[in-house]
């Protein structure tokens, strides 16, 4: 008989804390959806590795004019630097180093070959 009402104070403190669980898993949902920024842990990471929430409109929709018979053959990201390789109509190739952030070409690689 003893080790019943054991057993049934275990599960009752298990489902105790399962409940406090899905408490505070409803309380995060509720304020996440009201604030984007809300956690329960707050964050060690400097301001540059999070992501802005508040993106001027002119930075949404960047354009990137690619030479004359160009074309994209993969495109990667790295951090917070987008990675696209270009094939020019010339036959030579290119990869093209942009901030993912403003859109500004960091680099140009042009890729030949010869001897």
């Amino acid at each position: 008989m003893q080790s019943n009402k054991g057993i049934i104070s275990v599960v009752i403190i298990l489902g105790v804390i399962l409940a406090a669980g899905f408490v505070a898993l409803g309380y995060g949902f509720i304020k996440k959806s009201s604030d984007p920024d809300f956690s329960f842990f707050k964050r060690n990471a400097p301001e540059s590795f999070r992501t802005k929430r508040n993106i001027p409109a002119s930075k949404i929709n960047l354009e990137f004019k690619l030479p004359p018979g160009a074309k994209v053959e993969n495109i990667m990201t790295s951090g917070r630097q987008v990675v696209v390789h270009i094939a020019n109509g010339d036959g030579s190739a290119g990869i093209l180093i942009l901030d993912s952030g403003s859109g500004e070409m960091i680099r140009r690689v042009n890729l030949t070959s010869g001897p």
